[in-house]
């Protein structure tokens, strides 16, 4: 069971975590987070903690949460949540999660007092980052504005992003091409499951109108890659020519083509045709140029 341990920190009440899952002890008198090790496991009051704002995935679906809520109450959280100490000006709680949102959530609705937690130091974006892309958690445009966000925020550039989440730079400045969205299809990204690939054909557009007029298209009517770039992409213009033109570029193909042939391979059928053919064209050119 959880002692929590109230401290002035800074003028705010805190309340701590047991150090183990299972350990109580006295309270503890040298700075709230003095006494947490990072990454060992702790249990933690859901009071505490509090979502951070800076988590790059923002839509949860409400069905697929009910479910985990159920399965919460059944059995409890089986895999620990990962926290950091909360650092920002905002917000009463004394940690913030980097990972595991949805745990979190589905900790509260099932009626849950304190939540298995990992606590963590280096660096929250970072981590947050990395531990949904593992997952595959993220959509398209979660992913794209936690890279941009990442950036921003640490300077980085594509190359030092790409080594942090493991992906080459190609596919990093090909993500991040999403951002350029209308705020209307990203918002309907987050809510469906749109493929990547499609959303970056969209992203291509240049007027905002097309994109969105595309983006709906998309939902309704199923549109792959390929009907996307039929649609958007100027059709090659076919070069016209000449009948004239056509007939003297056979002749030149034929020009090169009968030197190659073998006298010694022609039988006497083989003869009698060319004879006949070369006949007819010199009468047709005859009639032609005359």
């Amino acid at each position: 069971m959880a002692v929590n341990f109230k401290k002035k920190i800074a003028g705010k009440k805190t309340k701590l975590a047991t150090k183990t899952l299972d350990g109580e002890g006295p309270p503890l008198e040298s700075p709230i987070f003095d006494q947490y090790v990072e990454a060992n496991l702790y249990k933690i009051p859901l009071a505490s903690i509090s979502p951070d704002p800076n988590q790059p995935r923002k839509h949860f679906d409400k069905e697929k949460l009910a479910e985990l809520t159920k399965s919460v109450k059944s059995i409890g959280i089986l895999q620990p949540i990962l926290v950091r100490k909360n650092d920002m000006d905002e917000g009463n709680s004394d940690f913030l999660i980097i990972a595991g949102e949805r745990r979190f959530r589905a900790a509260q609705q099932a009626g849950l007092d304190v939540i298995p937690t990992i606590f963590m130091g280096g660096d929250p974006e970072e981590i947050a980052l990395i531990e949904n892309l593992q997952r595959d958690d993220l959509k398209p445009i979660e992913e794209a504005e936690a890279y941009a966000r990442v950036m921003k925020s640490h300077g980085y550039s594509q190359n030092k992003l790409s080594s942090v989440v493991g992906k080459s730079r190609t596919t990093i400045n090909e993500i991040l091409t999403l951002n350029k969205l209308p705020e209307e299809v990203k918002i309907g990204c987050r809510t469906s499951d749109t493929p990547k690939n499609v959303l970056l054909e969209i992203a291509k557009q240049e007027d905002p109108e097309i994109a969105i007029a595309l983006f709906n298209r998309v939902q309704n009517e199923n549109f792959t890659v390929a009907k996307i770039r039929q649609l958007t992409r100027p059709k090659p213009e076919r070069k016209t020519t000449s009948a004239e033109e056509r007939a003297l570029s056979k002749m030149r193909e034929t020009k090169k083509l009968i030197p190659q042939i073998q006298r010694d391979g022609l039988n006497e059928e083989i003869r009698a045709q060319i004879w006949l053919e070369f006949n007819d064209l010199q009468r047709i050119m005859s009639e032609i140029l005359s």
